[in-house]
């Protein structure tokens, strides 16, 4: 099992820090490209790119493209795993002036991408958990790109700047926005500023509903593949959410993030809710009915629930944790 398949192409997403809006908005100085003239900005590869302007014309891999989408930033081009229309994350997006070049993990089209004449290329890297921002190496492949080959190819085009997507998710957001201010987004305006003030009165919600101490089970079941079962504490979005209070499961993880159970293993983490993908998983209604599945309690309860993906942004994260929050809010402990 491959760490793209293990990191992402489930579509657990990541999460969004807790700091203010000032922290989180003005992280980027002069030297990270907020100052007039020459445009630069050091990635988390430690690659430090110099433009002799702004770059306007921006592509790059879905996931960042939909971050940057909620900065109210139009991408030129994206490449993803899937097309759009199988993306839920793309829902309410226009994509009228964006090229779609790439709908399978690490197939991009070069020469259309080529076309959109982008000025900048962003996408992610995963790191080992224990790493810090900052500590990829330069020689790393990016997350979405095949290989080194491919990586060289897309750099022929325009500069390629990677995201770390490790430590905490307040680490995360930060540099986001730190990206978004260096192209010209005023964070301290709509309509980041309207969902920083969301985000904070979901926190609160999602933190009152906590205390109910229900311990939850986050997962994505692949029919004829068995259930990944995610780890919290490997995931900055799912680790942001406990330090708001939120139990989940403890999970071993037999790879880097995941621990891949069989069907008849269902039981394995005892949980009062269990929440499941809804990207390239198993639909819920049929992996309820799975019969070792239909016997745990949270299913015997309904308690069972299907888990939104959504993009680093405040905006996008306060639904999510709203959502949260009302399902802890009705739920019961049934373990």
């Amino acid at each position: 099992m491959s760490t793209a398949f293990t990191r992402r192409t489930l579509g657990l997403s990541l999460a969004l820090g807790a700091a203010g809006l000032a922290t989180a908005c003005q992280a980027s100085s002069p030297a990270d490209g907020a100052s007039a003239g020459a445009w630069t900005f050091t990635d988390d590869q430690a690659r430090a790119i110099t433009l002799p302007s702004r770059p306007t014309r921006i592509a790059g891999y879905s996931d960042s493209m939909l971050a940057l989408m909620d900065f109210g930033i139009t991408p030129v081009a994206l490449f993803d795993r899937m097309a759009p229309e199988e993306n839920s994350q793309m829902k309410g997006h226009d994509l009228g002036a964006t090229k779609i070049v790439g709908t399978t993990y690490g197939e991009i089209n070069i020469e259309a991408l080529a076309a959109t004449k982008p000025e900048l290329i962003v996408t992610t890297i995963y790191l080992d958990d224990t790493a810090s921002i900052g500590a990829a190496s330069a020689n790393e492949v990016p997350f979405g790109i095949k290989d080194a080959a491919q990586l060289k190819q897309l750099q022929a085009i325009a500069p390629v700047i990677a995201l770390a997507m490790t430590g905490t998710g307040t680490e995360v957001i930060d540099r986001f926005n730190a990206l978004a201010t260096s192209l010209g987004v005023d964070c301290t305006a709509s309509p980041v500023a309207e969902g920083k003030l969301a985000f904070d009165t979901a926190k609160d919600e999602l933190t009152a509903a906590a205390q109910s101490g229900l311990v939850v089970l986050p997962t994505a079941p692949i029919e004829g593949d068995g259930i990944y079962v995610a780890s919290a504490p490997a995931d900055p979005q799912l680790s942001m959410f406990a330090t708001f209070g939120v139990t989940f499961a403890a999970v071993e993880p037999d790879e880097d993030f995941w621990d891949h159970i069989s069907l008849e293993q269902a039981d394995l983490y005892p949980a009062d809710v269990i929440i499941t993908s809804e990207t390239n998983a198993q639909p819920l209604e049929d992996f309820i009915q799975e019969p070792t599945v239909a016997q745990l309690p949270a299913a015997r309860a309904k308690q069972v629930f299907t888990w939104r993906n959504a993009p680093l942004t405040y905006a996008a994260q306060a639904r999510v944790m709203s959502e949260l929050a009302g399902w802890l809010a009705q739920s019961k402990k049934v373990i």
